[in-house]
């Protein structure tokens, strides 16, 4: 008997080993990479990364920063534009597009949406298309051209300086009507919003690569996902694994509410899924029941509604967008500002994030034009002197589809305002240029020029992702398996060895 239990204790050790073992290594796959620039080759031709899980084709990029290949990259659906070697492709003047194929076979799709498996060997291959040299401003897609996700989309409402589309989205949400698109018409100048373009030069697309770059090589801010994924820019895996640890470890437990709302856009914007957030935690459904949503005035507020629109979330709980909308309304003052906190005076900051949260909502028209005149009074006045507060009215603009050339003084735009607090290591000063670069002021640098560039709300996915809101609860891993097993085997020794400690006993 002594024996047999003996064997058995053998058999379930190598058993819970194997089980609690990590899994074994895949079969070697990788992608070999390519990037094409006219006659050129960029010095990446040939490059090879490995597969050990499945990943998507905008995933390579990060995997190229992260092995020192590339310096940087700047992408929203597709590439836009990245630096190899300190050089800049495109290059200044060179207008064209990217496009790239997989296995020869040539792509249309947005890279996000394109799987490559473990297990497989891939070359993928980049290319720069030119186009004809033009002295004009280059002419941007028609509405028709544009994908289906992004003419679902819905532009805000036009400030007091603009035409005001009437055309309400009755089906989303009855109570605060999001408006529809209209098409654009042909102007001199490319518009988007019904408002003049900004000029952005090649210039801008360097302040805003050095700017990825300061806060990619350093202990990231509170923003540093949020403000990368917006730019289309790879994340350190670590880092993401530490968000997702740490929201894990939380447990659902936060004690500010904009807090769990910058973990929600920084999951939107590393594309994942906030409901199954660390595997299992609700995140949205937490923050739309949050007991005390205005423990931080009208910033834990603010920040609820722009995650919970981030990727247009569906949701139930107490927290509407109607309620949210609602509250920060509560904190308008008759100046036309927002106040951080009930009876106190308006300030800069507080009133363009209320600007870019309810600037998607029609009935809140009247209410975000008079804060547009506030932040304007304010920016000609030469009141608004940081660099913090500076980003979150450019983002404001944007959202609201104001007209940058308003925001002038002394000759001065508010974009190259806030260029001027840019450091050479790329870095942003918070007030002045005397001051040292710091992470937080870069991070919010960088999503106001991401705003300026695609004129858009930064803080809205332009291409909803379609995610589940629940696990998947019927599915048997293999490794489950020989768990239950491993535990049946151990009740077995656990019955004989009791039978052998009686039979000793009585005998």
């Amino acid at each position: 008997m002594v024996k047999r239990i003996s064997v058995l204790l053998v058999f379930v050790v190598a058993l819970m080993t194997f089980v609690m073992a990590d899994d074994p290594p895949v079969t070697e796959s990788g992608v070999r990479i390519s990037i094409i620039y006219g006659e050129q080759t960029i010095p990446v031709d040939g490059y090879y990364i490995e597969l050990h899980s499945n990943t998507t084709v905008r995933q390579l990029f990060g995997l190229l920063v992260e092995h020192d290949v590339v310096d940087s990259y700047v992408a929203s659906e597709n590439l836009q534009s990245i630096r190899v070697g300190g050089t800049d492709y495109p290059r200044a003047g060179d207008s064209g597009i990217w496009e790239y194929s997989v296995n020869d076979s040539k792509q249309y799709a947005s890279y996000n949406d394109v799987e490559l498996h473990e297990g497989n060997d891939y070359t993928v291959i980049w290319e720069f298309v030119f186009e004809q040299p033009n002295t004009g401003v280059p002419e941007l897609p028609s509405q028709s051209s544009r994908s289906q996700s992004n003419t679902d989309q819905h532009n805000p409402p036009q400030n007091h300086e603009n035409e005001q589309s009437s055309d309400d989205n009755e089906d989303h949400i009855p109570e605060y009507n999001r408006e529809e698109q209209s098409e654009t018409e042909s102007h001199s100048e490319p518009e988007i919003n019904g408002t003049p373009r900004f000029n952005w030069t090649e210039t801008h697309t360097t302040a805003l690569n050095d700017a990825i770059n300061f806060i990619s090589g350093r202990e990231p801010g509170d923003y540093y996902l949020i403000s990368t994924g917006m730019a289309g820019r790879g994340a350190n895996i670590r880092t993401v694994s530490g968000l997702i640890s740490d929201i894990h470890a939380k447990g659902g437990s936060y004690t500010k509410p904009s807090e769990m709302a910058r973990d929600i856009l920084s999951l939107t914007f590393l594309r994942e899924n906030p409901f199954l957030a660390g595997g299992e935690t609700n995140l949205i459904s937490l923050l739309a029941d949050f007991d005390n949503i205005e423990s931080e005035g009208a910033m834990g507020v603010i920040f609820a509604l722009l995650a919970l629109d981030s990727n247009d979330y569906d949701y139930t709980g107490k927290h509407t967008r109607e309620n949210l909308i609602d509250i920060i309304l509560q904190y308008r003052n008759d100046d036309g500002g927002f106040s951080l906190y009930k009876e106190q005076n308006s300030d800069i900051e507080t009133t363009a994030l209320a600007v870019t949260a309810l600037s998607a909502y029609a009935d809140t028209a009247e209410s975000v034009s008079a804060a547009q005149d506030y932040l304007l009074r304010k920016f000609k006045s030469g009141e608004i002197e940081t660099a913090d507060a500076m980003s979150r009215l450019i983002v404001s603009i944007a959202a609201a589809g104001g007209n940058y050339d308003n925001y002038s003084i002394y000759g001065i735009g508010i974009v190259d305002a806030l260029l001027s607090f840019q450091d050479r290591n790329g870095g942003f000063n918070h007030s002045n240029i005397t001051d040292d670069a710091n992470i937080d002021s870069t991070e919010q640098a960088v999503i106001a020029l991401v705003a300026v560039r695609n004129n858009l709300n930064p803080y809205r996915l332009h291409d909803i992702m379609e995610i589940p809101t629940e696990p998947d609860q019927g599915s048997i891993t293999n490794k489950s398996i020989l768990i239950w097993i491993a535990v049946g085997v151990v009740v077995m020794l656990l019955i004989s060895g009791g039978v052998l400690f009686v039979r000793v006993k009585m005998g």
